[in-house]
């Protein structure tokens, strides 16, 4: 009877323990932030799809099928390697609240040889993108990325982070298909400040 009463002790306290597993994992989300979950199947394909674009040496033209834009910070990063073709792209202004405003270069991609060139000039630039960690955006990543753009961030959004850097990755999902919708260097804001 005592072990009986043991091994019944022992269960309770693992399904208590197992309760409160997935609370600790919630990601949070920053309450003055508008974020749209996606669910859960949408967003484990979503992963997937985002894996095999940085895993692809070649340019994933499915993956850039639509319009998508490279943020300010990357951008900055980006364009002195930037060839003619890619100088090419629509320029987009971006403007920060941080607190204090800040308008900043970011870059629209509309053409195939475009999305292409940039891909080729990301990878160069950050060959640890093929191997890096896919994950779900913590408080000050969405933050960061909420202080540069004027909509709701609506998942599918991701951290692609590596040895050194992290990107935020936001995806639209259409049609069943994720594409590539917004791209950033996370980083200090307030350096795209002009002097």
């Amino acid at each position: 009877m005592e072990l009986k009463k043991m091994r019944l002790s022992g269960i309770c306290i693992s399904l208590a323990l197992l309760s409160f597993a997935p609370a600790a994992k919630a990601q949070e989300i920053p309450p003055d932030v508008n974020y749209k979950r996606a669910t859960n199947e949408i967003n484990a394909a979503a992963k997937s799809t985002l894996e095999s674009a940085l895993a692809s040496q070649a340019a994933p033209n499915d993956f850039l099928g639509g319009v998508f834009i490279c943020g300010p910070l990357l951008w900055r990063v980006l364009k002195p390697a930037a060839d003619q073709a890619l100088l090419a792209g629509k320029p987009l202004v971006a403007i920060i609240q941080n607190p204090e405003v800040i308008h900043a270069q970011a870059r629209n991609f509309l053409k195939l040889e475009e999305k292409q060139l940039f891909w080729k000039l990301l990878r160069e630039k950050y060959p640890g993108l093929s191997s890096g960690e896919v994950r779900k955006a913590h408080a000050d990543e969405i933050s960061f990325y909420w202080a540069e753009i004027p909509f709701d961030i609506e998942e599918p959004f991701f951290v692609v982070e590596t040895k050194t850097e992290r990107f935020v990755v936001h995806l639209q999902h259409k049609d069943g298909k994720d594409t590539l919708f917004w791209i950033e260097l996370v980083g200090d804001l307030r350096s795209l400040k002009l002097k």
